[in-house]
């Protein structure tokens, strides 16, 4: 398996191949809330939230005294069916193992949706801040205002 781009084509941003591929389920309100459109038509964001990591030792073999970290086959296969091979084994039929180099570039695009998610709330919080500062020094003229006309009518 290699990575040279003249073995390759249809080549498109993982972003846009997601929204195709992946059955994006509705955001919570809170999340839309908080993110706009953005996390709601996300389907990296939303295939983050689908997987579920583990920590595993295998039955048997060379391998089977070390705790190892990932991803159950048969759980990915439900979510995302395109990492997943059906491999031959004399051990076990219908083996199913997970390709990480193409779970790899899901997470990496759903690293980066979460990067602009966060941007996008860290403008939004900044705005807000300021906007915050702006109406304090407001009410403090205001406050000051008050204290003029309240001495103004006492004399």
């Amino acid at each position: 398996v290699t990575s040279d781009r003249r073995l390759k084509t249809d080549i498109k941003p993982l972003q846009r191949t997601l929204r195709q591929v992946v059955t994006v389920q509705p955001a919570p309100k809170a999340t839309k809330q908080l993110s706009g459109a953005t996390a709601s038509n996300d389907g990296a964001l939303w295939l983050l939230r689908q997987l579920r990591p583990v920590s595993y030792s295998f039955r048997k073999g060379a391998e089977s005294k070390y705790m190892r970290f990932g991803f159950i086959a048969d759980e990915l296969e439900s979510v995302v069916p395109q990492i997943v091979r059906t491999v031959g084994d004399r051990d076990v039929a219908d083996q199913k193992a997970v390709v990480y180099q193409d779970l790899i570039a899901l997470l990496a695009a759903a690293a980066q949706s979460q990067q602009s998610v966060m941007e996008e709330l860290k403008s939004t919080m900044a705005k807000a801040t300021q906007e915050q500062h702006e109406l304090r020094a407001e009410l403090q003229a205001l406050r000051l205002d008050f204290e003029r006309l309240m001495q103004d009518s006492a004399t």
